[in-house]
């Protein structure tokens, strides 16, 4: 009877394949950036109802965000999630237009990076930190992409300049650290400026 249960219950007990589950990427990690992202690709082809419940996702983890950080910028995480709020009504009736839905990502996305910039920064250390500084300074990037002039112009050399000293962290140097803190200080300063 054991040997008849173990010969049933065999295939029930082959381990799962590991390719069978959802592996996190780079794109997909950060779910407040990618539902701004999918906001914006869903207005772009006349989805009403996922750009609002897109819309009403990401407002929410703005929210959520702001109450987790102590930040300076908290209000600014506040005034993304009601900013995004607003375009809801408009969504839902397809009036938004496209260059307001976009401006309000892009100050969501300046926020958001902006906020978790910060709060690394106000670690111990960065070394070991490059993945996230990468990630939130990318964030930033697209952020400013709306912007246009001489801010968007100044943000991105800035962040390009950053992005380079921090990949530089991979080797484990201290002596970089200093001159990393200094270039992300001036990067938040810009967005700071921005918001």
């Amino acid at each position: 009877m054991i040997l008849l249960a173990m010969a049933l219950a065999g295939p029930l007990l082959r381990p799962v394949p590991v390719l069978a589950q959802t592996a996190p990427t780079q794109t997909t990690t950060d779910s407040t950036a990618a539902k701004l992202d999918q906001a914006v690709a869903a207005h772009t082809q006349g989805d009403k109802t996922t750009t609002v419940q897109a819309l009403q996702d990401a407002s929410t983890a703005l929210e959520n965000e702001a109450k987790s950080t102590n930040t300076s910028f908290k209000s600014k995480l506040q005034a993304g999630a009601e900013g995004l709020k607003t375009l809801i009504p408009l969504a839902q009736t397809g009036l938004v237009k496209g260059n307001l839905l976009t401006k309000a990502v892009s100050i969501a996305k300046l926020a958001l990076g902006g906020s978790r910039l910060e709060t690394l920064l106000g670690g111990s250390s960065l070394l070991g930190q490059t993945s996230a500084l990468t990630s939130n300074l990318n964030l930033l990037k697209t952020g400013l992409g709306i912007l246009g002039g001489s801010k968007q112009s100044t943000g991105q050399s800035l962040i390009t300049k950053a992005l380079s000293s921090v990949s530089g962290l991979d080797n484990g140097d201290t002596k970089a650290e200093p001159a990393v803190r200094k270039q992300l200080g001036s990067v938040l300063d810009l967005v700071k400026g921005v918001l």
